[in-house]
């Protein structure tokens, strides 16, 4: 999650909750800063090949 104030929510934890629960691999972080540029500064210091997100509504990303 990508979020300033570095503090979970609720749905994030569910979420990570529910995934567990389908015995899913869940790796949880906040980061900080833009958006667009927080993720792929994470995705290339992890070496991950691709990121999954799902969201409800119109984030900054979309944007």
């Amino acid at each position: 999650m990508v979020d300033e104030s570095g503090t979970k929510t609720t749905a994030f934890d569910q979420a990570a909750m529910r995934l567990r629960e389908a015995e899913v691999s869940v790796s949880e972080n906040i980061l900080s800063g833009r958006v667009d540029e927080a993720l792929l500064n994470y995705q290339q210091e992890q070496q991950l090949e691709m990121i999954v997100m799902g969201a409800f509504g119109h984030s900054k990303l979309r944007q």
